[in-house]
């Protein structure tokens, strides 16, 4: 399910959009010309009025004038004009120069970016890691490499993955290979631990680089909430964090869990299970996605909905599409515009977007007539 948000991160924007049978006809905003509050070639922005439900929630603080936005973490967003991206504060302020050719969020303080290295051509990316300033702390010399988790990241160098800290210094050495399907077989950490592969075997490591969980596996997943997937003779299972099988492979499809419950495939429908692998929430669903806030979005036939962790559903299916609730709201479409709801299914914001994502840090990305601003809650 989130890879229609993924899509629309990677697109730069396509719309969604949310409809109850009740819900009022959505309606065009009407624009005024405001000054930009941005150091950026956009000099002067239109901000249109975005209608919601309490008279507060929905408030434009960020006029659309970005090609792409992502949402706020650790106070700053990146956003993108033309082909080049930068970061900017909560007032709108360009804090951080268009400069990078990709971005990823702020992670402990340091954010992960992408330039192309002209000596080896167009193609030749090369990663490292910037502060707050906008200032190298990491030089871009990796081939690869993700966010920081638990003060360390996992980054490759030709085709070996290793683990650098916070100076850029290597803290276990680069030794771990992609897969021969081309899977990412090396992990971040998450409680301790992260998952990874050498020859048949898998397993999990520690920060000294110690393998503390070896297993004959295909796959091992990050921990989360104590357990971690693994992929045994084409079924998931999962493990706890001594490597002892607490649920045995025999799922075709399974998630992490998430507030105690996880997503598993049974012929064809998703149902939920609780850490003892027992069916708490018998499969039926076509589609799902996990529990956030104490709801989840499900798809019956061919719209979606919310349960609850009982399996009751609390809002009917009544969307074309629906994402996990984030600060209370959650975004959901009808037809190509997007809403948002509470957990009751109201509208606080009817659907009136060109596109959407979730709350974070009290500010929402949304799109606006090919454009990308923020709302406030």
């Amino acid at each position: 399910m989130r890879l229609e948000k993924l899509m629309r991160n990677c697109l730069g924007a396509t719309s969604v959009a949310v409809v109850m049978a009740t819900a009022s006809t959505f309606e065009r905003a009407i624009a005024t010309t405001t000054a930009s509050p941005l150091n950026s070639p956009t000099s002067n922005v239109t901000t249109p009025n975005v209608e919601s439900q309490n008279g507060t929630t929905g408030k434009i603080v960020i006029p659309p004038q970005f090609d792409v936005a992502s949402d706020f973490s650790e106070g700053l967003a990146a956003v993108k004009i033309g082909k080049k991206w930068g970061y900017i504060d909560k007032t709108g302020k360009i804090v951080i120069p268009l400069q990078f050719d990709e971005v990823w969020p702020f992670r402990e303080e340091l954010a992960l970016v992408m330039i192309y290295d002209s000596k080896y051509g167009f193609d030749s990316k090369k990663y490292g890691y910037i502060d707050r300033t906008g200032k190298f702390v990491i030089p871009s010399q990796f081939d690869e490499a993700d966010n920081f988790s638990e003060g360390l990241a996992r980054v490759r160098i030709d085709l070996d993955w290793g683990y650098i800290d916070k100076s850029g210094k290597f803290i276990i050495q680069p030794q771990f290979e992609i897969g021969e399907t081309g899977w990412y077989v090396v992990g971040n950490f998450t409680e301790g631990m992260a998952p990874v592969k050498m020859n048949s075997m898998c397993g999990h490591i520690d920060k000294t680089g110690k393998a503390v969980i070896q297993l004959k596996c295909d796959y091992a997943y990050n921990f989360s909430e104590g357990l971690a997937r693994v992929w045994i003779d084409s079924k998931y299972g999962y493990i706890n964090n001594i490597g002892k099988l607490i649920i045995q492979p025999q799922f075709n499809e399974a998630k992490d869990f998430s507030e105690g419950l996880a997503r598993v495939l049974i012929n064809s429908k998703w149902g939920y299970i609780d850490k003892t692998g027992k069916l708490v929430i018998p499969p039926q669903f076509n589609e799902t996605d996990d529990f956030h806030e104490g709801l989840a979005p499900v798809q019956i036939d061919s719209k979606w909905g919310y349960i609850d962790k009982t399996g009751k559903l609390v809002i009917s299916p009544q969307f074309d599409y629906a994402f996990p609730f984030s600060e209370g709201l959650a975004e959901v479409r009808i037809n190509s515009n997007y809403g948002y709801i509470d957990k009751t299914g109201k509208f606080i914001i009817s659907p009136q977007l060109d596109g959407a994502y979730e709350f974070a840090e009290g500010l929402a990305p949304v799109e606006i007539d090919s454009k990308w601003g923020y709302i406030s809650k």
